[in-house]
């Protein structure tokens, strides 16, 4: 629904935003109930591949590669799946998380590398590159979530040869719509594409990049705890994610920056990453591991906002995420949850003794610096580098955000109103 009433008021370069990113009204609801997600939604003649491919509705795999075709389809009010969302506010609005699309299309990645190759195929590195989630699902009304469904539908984008080693010269594109219940279309709400690759090369090549983001982790690290000024701040698990709230609302199974150091000046940032919250036994964890191990990038660009009550950044799509087997976020929330989790302090900062560098960084953080798209004067973006005990292990590679301001975003995604109680009325 274009709101054509309130943009006339609205002129230029946000007029054409808001054009771009108008989307349905968003609503406040009271706290997710549980019993809502006991909706039959897994028919027994379809294969569920996870809690975010639910329904495996159709699959068409031939020779030539190109003809193939999968459709995946899943309810928001899934029991596994609906946590994932409803813990998930941007601007006091519950919408789907880029987390989402990019577990999804993960998964049918290596279902159909899979597929070709057979069940028990190593997995190559699967790179999501060229991601856009222009128009996310919101929910609007919590008693109406059954009715939210998401589609995915998978072809094969570019020719490749007959054999099924050739899957790996593949162009493999996902679309994302939102659907009724019965499977009718109503709108698109994004896109990514995928292509397996080796992911020795992608380690190989971070290999040589490692000493300097290294360095640079522990820059920041010295001068917050050796400066007396706040250009190089650091702040806790609670502190960052209030910082984070100017926009981003995480329930707790989101706030997985244990710690995090940023430079207010140059955009530059380093966090933890611990899974306090967060066990693999019970959880569906995908989408949340993924954020967690990108959206520093979020927190830096909103935290140095110098103007935090009329502008917001608005992530604005991904160039590619590449994330290496090694990237293990199962083995670090086992190992936290096996402990009582501790808020690390300032004295947890790097140490610099006679072992290799990269042994004083165990555990899994990441670093980034965001700078200003030469292209784009209201963009930001930065390569987001993952890290796990030491070693580049994953890249988010052009991760974007767009300055929106507050008065566009509040149009397209409405904050919640405010209850006024019968007391605060009889004062007036």
């Amino acid at each position: 629904m274009q709101h054509r009433g309130r943009i006339a008021s609205i002129s230029g370069e946000d007029s054409r935003t808001l054009l771009q990113m108008s989307t349905s009204q968003a609503e406040t609801f009271p706290p997710f109930d549980d019993s809502l997600a006991d909706i039959a939604i897994d028919p027994a003649n379809m294969k569920r591949l996870s809690p975010s491919c639910q329904q495996l509705v159709s699959e068409k795999f031939d020779d030539a590669l190109s003809k193939s075709k999968i459709i995946i389809r899943s309810a928001l009010a899934d029991r596994e799946l609906a946590p994932i969302v409803m813990n998930h506010k941007c601007n006091g609005c519950v919408l789907t998380p880029a987390g989402l699309n990019l577990d999804m299309a993960h998964t049918v990645a290596k279902y159909i590398y899979h597929h070709h190759n057979g069940p028990d195929a190593e997995l190559p590195g699967i790179k999501i590159y060229d991601t856009e989630i222009h128009k996310p699902l919101i929910v609007k009304d919590i008693e109406k979530v059954g009715d939210l469904w998401i589609e995915m539908e998978t072809t094969i984008e570019h020719l490749a040869q007959s054999t099924s080693a050739e899957i790996m010269h593949a162009t493999i594109k996902c679309v994302f719509h939102s659907i009724t219940p019965l499977g009718v279309r109503l709108q698109e709400c994004g896109y990514c594409y995928i292509k397996f690759e080796p992911y020795e090369a992608w380690l190989s090549e971070w290999s040589h990049y490692t000493p300097f983001i290294l360095d640079r982790i522990a820059n920041l690290h010295r001068r917050a705890c050796t400066e007396n000024n706040m250009d190089v701040q650091l702040v806790q698990r609670a502190a960052a994610y209030k910082l984070f709230e100017s926009f981003v609302q995480y329930n707790s199974k989101y706030q997985n920056m244990c710690e995090v150091v940023f430079n207010t000046k140059n955009n530059e940032a380093t966090s933890i990453i611990d899974l306090p919250h967060l066990d693999p036994n019970t959880d569906f964890t995908g989408p949340y591991y993924l954020d967690a191990s990108c959206h520093v990038s979020g927190f830096v660009a909103n935290a140095v906002e110098p103007d935090k009550d009329k502008n917001a950044f608005v992530s604005h799509g991904v160039a590619a995420m590449k994330l290496s087997p090694k990237f293990q976020p199962d083995r670090v929330a086992k190992l936290t949850n096996a402990t009582t989790p501790t808020t690390p302090a300032i004295s947890r900062a790097p140490s610099f003794s006679a072992e290799p560098a990269n042994m004083a960084f165990r555990g899994i953080r990441n670093y980034v610096q965001m700078r200003q798209d030469p292209t784009e004067k209201s963009v930001i973006k930065g390569d987001v580098f993952v890290l796990q005990d030491g070693e580049i292990v994953g890249v988010w590679e052009g991760v974007r955000f767009k300055k929106i301001p507050r008065r566009v975003l509040n149009v397209f995604l409405p904050p919640p109103k405010r209850k006024v109680s019968f007391s605060q009325n009889a004062k007036r």
